[in-house]
């Protein structure tokens, strides 16, 4: 049997237009959609899910009951494939996907990053929002946001490589209008686990394109010198949260 489908030229103007909004808008609903829910929330609490299974089918299994979904790259043994295929899905779920890099344990202070690599593979395949861990200080964190933000005329010295195939829904969205939207949009974390970053609280959440902190008490435990299995029933792993999270308060941060 053959299909013949006729349409005006008034009918395909009309349905590529509709096509283009449903495809331009298919690669960044799902962080709207969780800005959105930031902005609105009340006083219950976003969840979300840790995936560290490769099936791609966990991601579509928990997108029925989660805000966002996060991807540990630190201590999970993700390709750079299996991430790209859960965040499709989650994105084909309208589904706010957050990726923790991996990353050295310590490093001395310098001009440059070692971030960048991982950063970049993560936001091309389309992550909403990136997380970096063990961070001590502002000026690390400083670093990490250059690599995670493309050169524009505010700031030449953001780094971001340029990788839009997936990002642009395969040229849909105009590389400039991606840029830009990428730069004002994804949300940027850091993860406190250690006894210098409680230190250097205040001056971590005062840089300005930070957006989010990550309180991680089990290897905060280990930095304080205080056992594992007791982590946060420790008065002083207690003590280090509130003054992480009053920080983030003080400073706006999620």
């Amino acid at each position: 049997t053959q299909f013949i489908l006729i349409l005006s030229m008034a009918s395909l103007s009309s349905l590529f237009k509709l096509t283009q909004r449903r495809i331009s808008s298919r690669s960044c609903q799902g962080l709207i959609n969780f800005r959105e829910k930031l902005k609105n929330r009340s006083d219950l609490p976003l969840t979300g899910m840790m995936i560290n299974s490769s099936d791609p089918m966990s991601t579509d299994a928990m997108c029925t009951c989660c805000d966002f979904l996060w991807y540990d790259l630190e201590h999970t043994p993700f390709s750079m494939e299996t991430l790209r295929a859960h965040i499709m899905i989650a994105k084909g779920r309208q589904i706010a996907s957050v990726v923790r890099i991996p990353c050295a344990n310590y490093i001395e202070s310098s001009a440059s990053s070692i971030y960048g690599m991982f950063a970049k593979h993560a936001l091309d395949a389309n992550a909403d929002a990136i997380i970096l861990p063990q961070v001590r200080t502002a000026k690390e964190l400083e670093h990490f946001i250059l690599d995670c933000k493309y050169p524009c005329s505010a700031n030449a010295d953001y780094r971001r490589g340029f990788g839009q195939t997936i990002t642009s829904n395969y040229g849909e969205v105009s590389a400039d209008e991606y840029a830009q939207w990428a730069n004002d949009n994804i949300l940027i974390g850091a993860n406190i686990e250690t006894k210098e970053a409680v230190a250097n609280i205040d001056s971590i959440c005062s840089v300005a394109e930070l957006d989010f902190i990550v309180i991680a008490t089990n290897d905060m435990s280990g930095s304080f010198g205080v056992p594992y299995t007791i982590g946060i029933k420790s008065e002083t792993i207690r003590n280090a949260v509130d003054t992480i999270i009053d920080s983030a308060v003080k400073h706006k941060k999620y």
